[in-house]
């Protein structure tokens, strides 16, 4: 069995595709570990929950985006501003597969965690957390939203000195929800310290990454705009 880390999909279920095929990514036996924010930006929201439901061995990250989801979808109660971000494909996406009323995929929202430690101590988050303090104490808005632990490990890779004793003795950390697209100026995982970053962009220009956690390993989708030139 392999383990892998995917990054945010939002709604590019060809991203998502592509990645599972170029990894060789077997459904039955590998591990698939969904860093968060499946939903919200490409037409397919829907089709890629319904391919995650297809793996066995599934673990999903709950992201700021599938967290309004969440809200809109299960208790129907739509944030105001989940339009804004992305929400119109996600909700297009359900009404147009007429799934909006799926319990399977309900559950998949319901069921997803704040976080996921390894046999290895090694961290899956969505945004991040606090070196300092339990992780099980941590608000579970911080831990999908926040952006302060992937500051605090940019200033950490320049600085030595920076690096904060971790009370949870993680041995490595897996987030997404910055897009390095954007900050890096290129569309390949970072690694910052202990911490590696699997969000390329995919929501706007960049590529939907899956990485193996143990070799590092990655495979990388098409440019997400590239696979929906109707939609761009």
């Amino acid at each position: 069995m392999k383990t892998f880390v995917l990054g945010d999909i939002h709604g590019a279920y060809k991203a998502l595709k592509q990645v599972l095929e170029r990894s060789g990514f077997d459904y039955e036996n590998d591990r698939l570990i969904s860093i968060g924010d499946v939903v919200d930006g490409w037409p397919e929201t829907a089709e890629c929950v319904e391919e995650l439901l297809k793996i066995k061995d599934l673990v999903a990250i709950r992201g700021n985006h599938d967290q309004w989801a969440y809200e809109a979808l299960v208790e129907r109660v739509v944030p105001e501003y989940w339009f804004e971000w992305g929400g119109r494909s996600t909700m297009d996406s359900y009404k147009r597969n007429d799934l909006l009323n799926d319990k399977r995929h309900k559950n998949f929202f319901k069921n997803q965690v704040n976080y996921f430690v390894d046999t290895r101590k090694r961290l899956f988050v969505h945004a991040g957390y606090n070196p300092i303090e339990r992780i099980e104490k941590q608000l579970p808005q911080n831990l999908y939203m926040s952006r302060h632990y992937w500051r605090y490990i940019q200033r950490a890779h320049h600085d030595p000195a920076e690096v904060l004793p971790d009370c949870n003795g993680f041995t490595e950390v897996f987030i997404g929800h910055t897009q390095t697209l954007k900050e890096m100026r290129h569309d390949q995982p970072v690694n910052f310290h202990n911490c590696w970053n699997v969000d390329q962009g995919c929501k706007s220009l960049g590529r939907l990454t899956l990485m193996d956690v143990n070799s590092h390993e990655f495979w990388q989708s098409d440019p997400a705009f590239s696979l929906y030139p109707d939609f761009v």
